[in-house]
């Protein structure tokens, strides 16, 4: 047992070391025999030993005892696993017990508050930006869709113009054959039937001025009528 956590503790063989004595070949087993444990009773028969032994001196008091007993030839005198465990409970509870764990704890404690302070103000971050990114799409589609209402009020637009403008003609053209109906008969017949230049030039000038504004006053009311049958129609504003 106390092999294991010495191996645990410093990732070597306790008695991974180099004796004095000559050999042909260095094996823990005759390091085991020959009890050379580098803190042990035959220390001094150790010509050296790999670094990471060295940090069995910060060990605690209680433990280098434990480990000493364990590493040595009497072994009525070695500690029994209950005794490893009471002595490592007590390790333990001095240890939570003392000003060093305190001051531990707390810089612990204070470590993880500002890791969660710094994780809550990433968060926020992360939520700002998502709702900025939200934010700004919106008004991306939303500018989006007023060009395209725009757009399309536009095609409405052009479309209720050009159809207002061939009713207008429509409606023109059937008036001028109206007028011309009307106003050209009469006109022959001022011309052939009353007597003097000046009369009759009057009479053409009359029936001319008559003429247009017949043709302005038939448009008018055919826009009038046409409203009025159609009054859901966009040409209207255009009429």
């Amino acid at each position: 047992m106390a092999v294991v956590f010495y191996q645990l503790l410093f990732g070597l063989h306790p008695y991974v070391v180099t004796p004095w004595e000559e050999r042909e070949t260095n094996e823990i087993a005759q390091n085991i025999s020959q009890n050379l444990f580098p803190f042990g009773e035959n220390r001094s028969k150790i010509r050296s030993f790999p670094p990471p032994h060295n940090k069995f001196k910060a060990l605690h008091p209680v433990l280098k005892q434990l480990f000493q007993r364990s590493f040595s030839l009497h072994v009525a005198n070695r500690p029994s696993a209950e005794e490893w465990g009471r002595a490592t409970h007590t390790i333990i509870t001095e240890y939570e017990n003392s000003e060093i764990y305190r001051r531990q704890e707390e810089e612990r404690l204070r470590r993880e508050a500002e890791e969660q302070r710094k994780q809550e103000e990433r968060r926020r971050r992360e939520a700002e930006e998502r709702r900025k990114q939200e934010e700004r799409r919106r008004r991306e589609a939303e500018e989006q869709r007023r060009q395209e209402a725009r757009r399309r009020r536009e095609a409405e637009e052009n479309m209720a113009k050009k159809r207002a403008e061939k009713l207008k003609q429509k409606f023109k053209t059937k008036a001028t054959w109206k007028a011309f109906l009307i106003c050209f008969p009469a006109t022959w017949l001022c011309w052939h039937n009353f007597e003097g230049w000046a009369f009759r030039i009057g009479w053409v000038i009359f029936l001319t001025i008559g003429y247009f504004v017949s043709i302005n006053n038939m448009v008018d009311e055919k826009i009038k009528k046409y409203k009025e049958e159609h009054p859901d129609d966009p040409a209207n504003k255009y009429l």
